[in-house]
C-alpha cells in the first residue's frame, strides 16, 4: 500500500460527502461509544430502525485481519 494510502482515502471520503473522515484501529472502534451503545441497546431507537436496511442487525463483525 502506497505511504499516502491514508491520506487519499480521507480525501475522497471528503469528496464524497463526508462531514469528517480518519483512520482508527479496529481495536479502538469495538471500544467506540457508539459501538458499545448498539451491543447494548440495538440497531432500533424508540422503537424504529434508525437506518433502513438494519431489520435483523444483531452486530458488527468485524474481519480477523482488519487493523484499522
Amino acid at each position: 500500500m502506497p505511504a499516502n494510502a491514508g491520506a487519499e482515502i480521507i480525501a475522497k471520503a471528503k469528496e464524497m460527502g463526508a462531514a469528517a473522515a480518519g483512520i482508527a484501529g479496529v481495536e479502538s472502534l469495538r471500544k467506540s461509544p457508539s459501538h458499545e451503545m448498539l451491543r447494548r441497546i440495538g440497531a432500533k431507537i424508540d422503537g424504529c430502525y434508525a437506518v433502513s436496511g438494519m431489520e435483523g442487525f444483531k452486530n458488527v463483525t468485524w474481519p480477523d485481519r482488519a487493523h484499522s
